[in-house]
C-alpha cells in the first residue's frame, strides 16, 4: 500500500486497509480516508512516523517489534488532519539511553541505564495537523525503568512539550520532556512533585516536608 501525502511516503508489506473517498479540483485534493494495519514490522512504519509528528533523536533508530495503526485522514492535502491510535510493541530504541536522560530521577526511582532502550509497549492517541501534533493517553512500558504515562504536543518545528509520570515500585514521579525532538531534555517536574507530596499532608510541617522532598530529590544536604 503506497502512501503519499504532504511529501511523506511509505510502503507497507504487512496487510493494511485503506478505505475512503477523495475529490480533486484545480486547487487541491480533499480526502476522507481510514487506514488500518496490524502486526506491521516497525521498520516499515519508521518512514511513516514523520507524517505523524514523530522524529527520533539524532543517531537513534528503531529495531525489531511490531506496530498497529488505526488512523483517519481528512481535509485538503495541504491542510491534512490525521488522527487515531498508534501502538508499537517489543522493539528497541537503539543508541538512546532513556535511563541516563532520567538520571536526576534515578536516585529516587532506582532507574537503570544502558546504551539502548528496550520498549515493551508504546501507545498513544495522536492528532497531527499543520499547526502541530498532540499525543494523549501516552503509555510507555520500559522494563528497565517502569511504566511511563502522559501527554503533550509537538510543534511544526518539532519542539516537544510533554508532561509525564514514571511509576517505579509504586512510586509515581512527574517529569517533563521539552526541546527539539532530535535532542530532547528530560527534567523532573519539581512543582508538580512538591504539590503531590504536600497534598498528602493535611497538617504539621507541610513546608518542611516539601523542602526535605526537594533536597532528597537532588541529593542536597543541610549546610550547618
Amino acid at each position: 500500500m503506497p502512501w503519499d501525502a504532504r511529501s511523506n511516503s511509505a510502503t507497507f508489506s504487512a496487510p493494511t486497509n485503506l478505505t475512503g473517498i477523495y475529490a480533486t479540483d484545480a486547487e487541491d485534493t480533499v480526502v476522507k480516508m481510514s487506514l488500518d494495519g496490524a502486526n506491521m514490522p516497525v521498520s516499515e512504519l519508521a518512514s511513516f512516523l514523520p507524517a505523524l509528528g514523530v522524529v527520533l533523536r539524532n543517531g537513534s533508530s528503531l529495531e525489531g517489534g511490531t506496530a498497529s495503526i488505526k488512523l483517519v485522514m481528512q481535509a485538503a492535502l495541504a491542510k491534512l488532519v490525521t488522527a487515531g491510535i498508534v501502538s508499537l510493541d517489543n522493539m528497541r530504541l537503539a543508541h538512546f539511553d532513556m535511563g541516563k536522560k532520567l538520571e536526576i530521577i534515578q536516585k529516587r526511582a532506582g532507574i537503570k541505564g544502558g546504551p539502548d532502550t528496550d520498549i515493551q509497549t508504546l501507545a498513544a492517541t495522536l492528532r497531527v495537523a499543520p499547526e502541530g501534533a498532540t499525543a494523549d493517553n501516552l503509555q510507555l512500558i520500559v522494563p528497565s525503568i517502569g511504566n511511563i504515562e502522559g501527554s503533550g504536543t509537538v510543534s511544526p518545528d518539532k519542539i516537544l512539550d510533554f508532561k509525564m509520570h514514571v511509576t517505579v515500585s509504586g512510586t509515581s514521579i512527574p517529569f517533563t520532556v521539552a526541546g527539539p525532538a532530535t535532542d530532547p531534555i528530560f527534567r523532573p517536574d519539581i512543582m508538580s512533585l512538591a504539590r503531590e507530596e504536600l497534598n498528602k499532608y493535611t497538617g504539621g510541617d507541610a513546608a518542611g516536608k516539601g523542602t526535605d522532598l526537594i533536597r532528597g530529590l537532588f541529593g542536597k544536604k543541610d549546610k550547618k
